[in-house]
């Protein structure tokens, strides 16, 4: 009793003591987390060693870890299978539950999902009867929720001290001047007509997710901002019914619809029921509201209220808000917030929500005479510094205010160093989009590393359409980035994997997964297409070099070119399972407007929809040659339903010789599909950032001869032993 006791607490008492050292906020959040935990696993361990039947030990394993209490059928009778599944089930439901949590600012999902799992655990125990459990076994499971809290402030950087400094002036961008070109006047024309429809009509609004960035209300600041902006800069003269645009635009926040989610995100984040959405720290609609009133004040040089600015109709209360009582309860809420910022929805900080606050705070000063931005201004800049900047610059995008846990930069960032393609397919809407320019350039190669190095985190993906285009550009980019530690993905032509040993140079820089257009096995077809750079190529030589260098193929196929029968999507989706493609993208040939391929379709008579919502790759919207329009769509929809089936799934994945290369094809293609509503919800969820590490993971090296010496080591394929024409291609 004593051991299982006295050591945890100890160490609890040591950590408290360390923490207190601490002067960040940061940190010692950061630290009364862990020593919650802490305390928690401490009186589970007494729980569970002290148990003398299984519901007792179920219990305290279940206030240890999440899910850990459906561990005892491990521990009494060394049986694994079902209690492995069960604990993964109670894991994968904590791990909704924190994604809620991070998306809505629901503090309790967490909390009753592992209460609730430790007393179905205890449910399913049964009480009987057993000999006490050896302190040491319970120790790692004691260990394990506040291990992973460690290794999640390891990850992300959290409470890392900031060396950046403020400069000692600031500069201030020069005016605009010149006038709206018609492209933005047109932009004008469409905005104003959004913002003057009635006030209780919203058409051209989405109405989606009203927690997250979909949320109208967004929209309709959003909106108003970029009207204030042209007006300020570019139509000052501009009067009329630009300030009944604003004031509509304004009257739509007061809709009960723009602010009812408030009564659950407090009820859920503040354990207080209050349906008034300026009340508490909920800057994501009082702030963004009052930064939409300044500008458009500023910018018009006039109230735009009516009667007040805000009219909030709460049961049988209505509250009346201007912009004078919106900053000074957004000042006070500063003045009170310990961190200098505040929260967004609750528990969330978003210096990037509070910047736009300020902007609001500043602009009414400036009108009103008044100095509420003075009084918060250097608590304001000191936090931003010290709770939400790394060590090296970058602004941390948002930080839990309970827990001071905070995310990287979220993952996936994106860059571009060839904006397009050379070739000149038929059916691509590249050569149309660039109509009358170039469509083909590259950045300078110390302008595109200096971009990199400037982007957070490892993970990099290049939207360009074909990343080895250009050579020389690729040379010097790929020979830069080596030593950097990334991990990309990005795309390319089937003649250059092929071609030379830039595969070989990329792959060695860090390229982990590429997309690959390989389209269609018939030579008709590519030819017809102006696919010329895929004409005798030999398709399963692509495959068998990039799983030689350890770089997962996302392969690109397209259904319904004038060749293709009704066999053509079972021998597709067999082929790139035999040779391994970790992940296909298949697509319903779609005829673009301005393409080659929809003028030959519209002269041919055989556009079947003007629908331009259908025009996704994924609805048929021409007659095909060969097959017909049901036909076309099931086959693409039973093409991605079998290769994603979890057996085609392992059976593409031992197809490469490296067990870790098999191991990362069947995670990535099975999370890539077998997960789609989880990734909706993360992504919804504004959170993509914490799956960064395993994604990471994923794209992490294949093995660690992959190196310089391995570039020397391989040679290029002998272009003139691949088969010609369809042979190769129906390998």
């Amino acid at each position: 009793m004593r051991q299982s006791f006295h050591l945890p607490i100890n160490f609890v008492l040591q950590s408290y003591l360390i923490c207190r050292i601490g002067v960040s906020l940061t940190v010692r959040r950061q630290c009364r987390t862990i020593i919650v935990l802490l305390l928690i696993a401490a009186v589970g361990l007494v729980v569970a060693t002290q148990a003398h039947n299984t519901s007792h030990l179920a219990l305290g394993l279940g206030m240890m870890a999440p899910g850990a209490g459906f561990s005892v059928p491990i521990f009494v009778e060394s049986s694994v299978i079902g209690p492995a599944f069960a604990m993964s089930t109670a894991v994968m439901a904590f791990v909704l539950a924190l994604i809620l949590w991070f998306g809505t600012g629901n503090v309790l999902a967490p909390v009753v999902v592992w209460i609730g799992s430790a007393f179905a655990a205890v449910l399913f125990a049964g009480g009987k009867v057993i000999a006490p459990i050896d302190f040491a076994a319970l120790l790692p499971v004691a260990g394990s929720m506040p291990a992973l809290v460690v290794l999640a402030l390891v990850v992300t950087r959290g409470g890392r001290p900031s060396k950046v400094t403020f400069p000692a002036s600031v500069m201030i961008a020069a005016p605009r001047t010149g006038e709206l070109d018609m492209s933005a006047l047109q932009l004008q024309r469409l905005l104003l007509d959004r913002a003057l429809q009635p006030v209780d009509q919203f058409e051209g609004f989405e109405w989606r997710d009203q927690f997250q960035t979909a949320a109208v209300r967004y929209q309709v600041n959003f909106l108003s901002y970029a009207l204030s902006l042209s007006h300020a800069h570019y139509l000052p003269a501009f009067s009329g019914y630009i300030l009944e645009a604003q004031q509509r635009l304004l009257a739509k926040q007061s809709d009960r619809r723009m602010w009812r989610y408030w009564a659950l995100e407090s009820l859920w984040g503040h354990l207080r029921r209050s349906a008034d959405p300026v009340s508490r720290d909920n800057i994501m609609y009082s702030g963004f509201v009052a930064a939409q009133i300044a500008y458009a004040e500023a910018a018009g040089g006039r109230s735009i209220a009516q009667d007040s600015h805000l009219d909030l109709r709460i049961g049988n209360h209505r509250l009346h808000y201007n912009l004078s009582a919106l900053v000074a309860i957004l000042a006070k809420q500063y003045r009170a917030s310990p961190w200098g910022l505040l929260a967004c929805e609750p528990h969330w900080v978003y210096p990037l929500c509070n910047q736009i606050t300020a902007t609001a705070i500043r602009a009414a000063d400036a009108r009103s005479g008044h100095a509420n931005w003075t009084t918060i201004a250097p608590k304001f800049r000191d936090s931003l510094l010290t709770e939400f900047t790394t060590n090296d610059g970058q602004l941390i995008p948002f930080k839990s205010s309970l827990t001071g846990m905070a995310m990287p930069m979220a993952g996936g960032i994106v860059m571009q160093a060839f904006p397009c393609c050379p070739q000149h397919c038929d059916f691509c809407y590249k050569d149309a989009f660039f109509t009358g320019g170039r469509s083909f350039y590259a950045q300078r190669v110390d302008e595109a590393l200096a971009e990199i190095e400037r982007l957070p985190g490892r993970h990099l993906y290049f939207l360009d359409d074909h990343l080895l285009g250009d050579r020389r550009f690729g040379e010097g980019l790929f020979e830069g980035m080596r030593g950097m530690g990334r991990l990309f993905q990005g795309a390319a032509t089937v003649d250059s994997v092929l071609r030379g040993d830039l595969i070989d140079r990329a792959a060695e820089a860090g390229l982990r997964s590429l997309f690959v257009g390989f389209e269609t096995f018939s030579p008709q077809n590519l030819a017809a297409s102006n696919k010329k750079q895929n004409l005798a190529k030999d398709y399963a030589a692509v495959t068998r070099r990039l799983s030689n260098l350890g770089i997962m193929i996302n392969g690109s196929f397209v259904f319904g070119m004038n060749d293709d029968g009704p066999d053509v999507f079972a021998r597709t989706v067999d082929w790139a399972v035999e040779h391994g493609i970790t992940t296909a993208t298949f697509h319903i040939q779609t005829p673009y407007p301005g393409t080659r391929l929809y003028q030959a379709m519209a002269a041919q008579g055989r556009l079947t929809s003007h629908n331009w919502d259908d025009y996704d790759t994924r609805h048929v919207v021409f007659q095909s040659a060969k097959l017909t329009s049901e036909t076309l769509k099931t086959g693409y929809d039973r093409a991605y339903r079998d290769f994603y089936r979890w057996r085609n799934i392992a059976v593409g994945s031992l197809s490469h010789d490296s067990l870790k290369h098999q191991a990362k094809h069947f995670f990535y293609a099975a999370g890539w599909k077998k997960f789609e509503p989880l990734w909706d919800m993360v992504i919804k969820a504004r959170r993509l950032g914490i799956m960064t590490p395993l994604l990471e993971g994923i794209l992490s090296r294949v093995s660690r001869d992959e190196s310089v010496s391995g570039i020397q080591r391989r040679t290029p394929p002998d272009l003139s032993s691949v088969a010609a024409g369809a042979e190769g291609m129906q390998s």
